[in-house]
């Protein structure tokens, strides 16, 4: 059960999302989310949102990032 709680932190959610960017679009200076004011929705997803409230991308509970 640990697991499952460690792979929908925050921390693999941005790490999930800094890979895709790289792996897609080879983009390895990307703008990092914000801690404060992403937020996970009810089904597990992290919502990750920059410091100017700009919208980055979804990363699903499975670890699939949406742009």
């Amino acid at each position: 059960m640990e697991t499952t709680k460690q792979n929908n932190s925050f921390a693999m959610a941005q790490y999930k999302y800094k890979c895709h960017m790289y792996d897609v679009y080879q983009m390895s200076n990307v703008e990092y989310p914000c801690k404060h004011k992403s937020y996970m929705d009810s089904k597990g997803s992290w919502i990750l949102i920059d410091v100017f409230d700009g919208y980055l991308c979804k990363v699903l509970a499975s670890g699939k990032v949406l742009n």
